[in-house]
């Protein structure tokens, strides 16, 4: 069988197809987007994280294997991709039978001063794919530290009975890597170890970010001791009664274009 290679970009999606001498597609690969990072990459050197999805239109098994791609550069190099970047889960080879089609993320790595250009895949069985037009960078990667930093507003004669701690989530992807315009998941946890001269209730007013992250939402709940609150909306304020009261409360930010650094902080207001 003779195969041949047609291509077509659509707008930011790019879309190669192997078809055979019948002129019927039998494979396709599409790139929906592109990110970058150079966060996590060596010095001198910038991950790109390619978002593909591979299908097969046609009737016989393909023996998908995403370490077969080549992504050259605009130097005219090519670079065979990255087997063991950590921070989100890379595409894997798969058996596709017809109409078959995975999704997932495949890695490269190219110096700071190059960019893709070409995305190729051959495979021993003679599929043999090629893309000249890959889509823009739509996403930098930051990276910030999990613990939350935070500063209190409020009156220090009980603020310094509330037990408390912070984290970030990533709803993405696992790790504390976020690209632009992906949720980060804030999460507090406030348990109030009032004393005998401090307030039977205090509030907690407000929890906002001092990095000027845009904030997608704010949940708020008294919980039991230890767990944290998520599934329902609940505005702030919310009040806490009585020693060993618990309050969770969760800012959904979202990042803006990056490279963001840092850690993360936050104000907490508290009133009674």
């Amino acid at each position: 069988m003779v195969i041949l290679v047609s291509a077509l970009l659509v707008g930011a999606v790019a879309l190669v197809t192997a078809i055979d001498s019948s002129s019927r597609p039998t494979k396709d690969i599409e790139v929906v987007k592109v990110w970058s990072d150079d966060v996590d990459a060596p010095a001198g050197m910038v991950y790109y994280l390619l978002d593909i999805n591979a299908t097969n239109t046609g009737t016989n098994v393909w023996s998908f294997e995403p370490s077969l791609f080549t992504l050259t550069s605009n130097s005219s190099i090519g670079y065979q991709w990255v087997p063991n970047y950590n921070e989100t889960p890379l595409l894997t080879g798969s058996n596709l039978g017809a109409g078959g089609r995975v999704d997932g993320e495949v890695v490269f790595e190219l110096p700071r001063n190059q960019s893709p250009s070409t995305l190729s895949y051959s495979d021993p069985a003679g599929v043999r794919l090629e893309l000249d037009s890959i889509p823009p960078v739509t996403g930098v990667a930051s990276r910030f530290d999990p613990v939350l930093h935070y500063t209190f507003n409020g009156s220090d004669s009980w603020g310094v009975a509330l037990d408390t701690w912070g984290q970030i989530d990533n709803f993405s992807t696992p790790g504390y890597v976020f690209f632009t315009g992906q949720k980060i998941l804030a999460s507090f946890s406030f348990t109030y170890l009032k004393r005998p001269s401090d307030p039977n209730t205090i509030v907690v007013e407000s929890v906002t970010n001092d990095n000027g992250f845009p904030e997608f939402e704010v949940l708020a709940q008294p919980t039991a001791l230890g767990s944290v609150a998520t599934g329902a909306d609940y505005p702030l304020p919310v009040s806490m009664v009585g020693h060993g009261a618990s309050v969770a409360v969760i800012l959904i930010l979202t990042v803006p274009p990056g490279p963001q650094h840092g850690p993360l902080s936050f104000t907490i207001q508290w009133g009674t």
